[in-house]
């Protein structure tokens, strides 16, 4: 209504909305902001070159001439450098498209080694790192039902899963400090 675009407060369903103060560098998220990661994460930056990805694979490209460098075949979206590493979840949801296993991977990100790391199979949704930690959606299913499942993490090198809470009938979220 013009009553509510003027106010800017409310909504027609009611919710009272509030601006809030974001700040570009984000304590409680590494290697990407999680409004990026939230609309899929293709690309990432680390001050100097620009990660990327595309159904034909993980990209580097340098900032200053432009020089790119094929890192991975594998497809790469939730796309996080940290610690070295381009953090990245690869496949499709019921592996529809690559024919490979859906999975959360690792790979340094200097290039030096052309092996990526298997860090989980599994379906994802979302994913971002926090304090040293990979926290994700994991679900089973289709993306019919990809508000089903639990938000899981794991360290860094894979290990230590952990199932921290049931997300059904949500299909993101954020995460600030420790909530």
């Amino acid at each position: 209504s013009a009553e509510n675009n003027e106010s800017r407060k409310q909504y027609e369903s009611g919710v009272e909305t509030r601006g809030i103060n974001l700040s570009s560098n984000e304590s409680y998220t590494s290697g990407n902001s999680q409004s990026n990661l939230i609309n899929g994460g293709y690309m990432a930056y680390d001050g100097k070159w620009y990660y990327y990805g595309t159904a034909n694979g993980l990209f580097r490209m340098n900032e200053d001439d432009g020089e790119k460098t094929k890192l991975s075949d594998r497809s790469a979206w939730c796309i996080s450098v940290y610690d070295g590493y381009v953090y990245f979840a690869s496949g499709t949801i019921s592996n529809s498209s690559e024919g490979k296993p859906a999975c959360i991977m690792r790979i340094k990100a200097d290039g030096s080694e052309s092996s990526e790391e298997v860090l989980r199979e599994t379906d994802v949704s979302f994913m971002c790192i926090i304090s040293d930690r990979v926290y994700f959606k994991e679900f089973l299913g289709d993306w019919d039902t990809s508000y089903l499942g639990s938000l899981c993490s794991i360290n860094l090198d894979g290990s230590d899963f952990r199932e921290e809470a049931d997300l059904s009938n949500a299909v993101y979220f954020c995460m600030d400090n420790e909530y």
